[in-house]
């Protein structure tokens, strides 16, 4: 790249190399993500059918939602459609990962990136978030759109019940 005197410009950002799934390694200037075509790419871990015993799944393409609608089986899927840009997204984080864990017998959490994923937002008629929504058996059972906790458990308990709080071994 030349500057508006003419002289060259190195990129002063170092390269960062990152290994995906498949063992292919790229070389990029942020380890964030990467651009193919006009498209943004997460260097997120593939999910494979024997990763759903994790509590919070971030999608790294559409294929790991394909994968994980199916390795469900009859099993509820909680699905959080965020931007990392949005505000009351990040302030629901913990939230969603204690909702993870406490229903995690019962469903898997899932999160989608719109940025990432428009066609995914657009199929599932996403137009403001944090939006959530309730899979099960590869069928959309409901959605809720908003950053109330209150309704948000709601939400979630009309479909899974109340959570089972376990109580720790040595209190018994």
């Amino acid at each position: 790249m030349t500057s508006p005197n003419g002289k060259n410009i190195q990129n002063s950002r170092r390269p960062t190399v990152t290994t995906s799934g498949s063992g292919t390694t790229h070389e990029t200037t942020s380890g964030a993500a990467t651009r193919t075509g006009n498209r943004r790419q997460s260097l997120t871990k593939k999910i494979d059918d024997t990763s759903l015993e994790n509590k919070v799944h971030l999608i790294g393409d559409k294929e790991d939602f394909e994968n994980i609608l199916t390795a469900a089986g009859d099993k509820y899927i909680m699905v959080e459609f965020f931007a990392t840009w949005c505000g009351p997204c990040r302030m629901l984080g913990c939230k969603i990962d204690e909702l993870a864990s406490l229903y995690q017998d019962k469903a898997i959490m899932v999160k989608i990136d719109v940025d990432d994923f428009e066609d995914l937002a657009a199929e599932y008629n996403i137009t403001s978030m944090p939006a959530f929504m309730i899979i099960k058996n590869k069928q959309k059972l409901e959605h809720y759109c908003g950053s109330k906790v209150e309704q948000l458990e709601e939400f979630i308990e009309k479909h899974l019940g109340k959570p089972e709080i376990k109580e720790f071994e040595y209190l018994k």
